[in-house]
């Protein structure tokens, strides 16, 4: 699904891949909806549920990483999987859910608003050239 999401960037191992989604999976409040028609895995977003001191600490949520295969775009999927994590998000009782994307892309943008978000406030960003291996990234966290 990686490569439908960043279609021109590099893949990186298969194996530092599967390291990833494992950790992923390990980690409390992380949760990756996956979306299929029949067999084929067709559209996957992932969920992350945090802790939250304000709000008579309600958690916030964050849902990440929407895709869809390209061959089932323009299909309802992606709807679908977010769709289901908003429902997860209240079903913890998360006081609000975010979505940050590609905002100026006309589909995410439309993906968006029929799942019932409001562009309320601005997204920033601030990466690094290189990122540490999944496996060193936890021990990075602890630091």
């Amino acid at each position: 699904m990686y490569r439908h999401l960043y279609p021109r960037y590099q893949i990186f191992a298969a194996a530092l891949a599967r390291d990833a989604f494992h950790q992923a999976l390990e980690e409390p409040g992380i949760t990756i909806l996956a979306g299929f028609q029949g067999k084929q895995l067709v559209s996957a977003c992932t969920l992350i549920v945090i802790p939250n001191a304000t709000w008579a600490g309600k958690p916030a949520a964050l849902i990440e990483n929407v895709v869809t295969h390209s061959d089932h775009r323009q299909k309802g999927h992606a709807g679908k999987v977010v769709n289901c994590a908003v429902r997860l998000a209240w079903r913890v009782d998360c006081i609000k859910v975010l979505v940050l994307g590609g905002f100026n892309d006309p589909a995410v943008l439309g993906l968006c608003a029929a799942a019932g978000f409001d562009q309320t406030r601005y997204g920033f960003e601030l990466r690094r050239d290189t990122q540490p291996a999944p496996a060193r990234r936890r021990e990075a966290l602890r630091a």
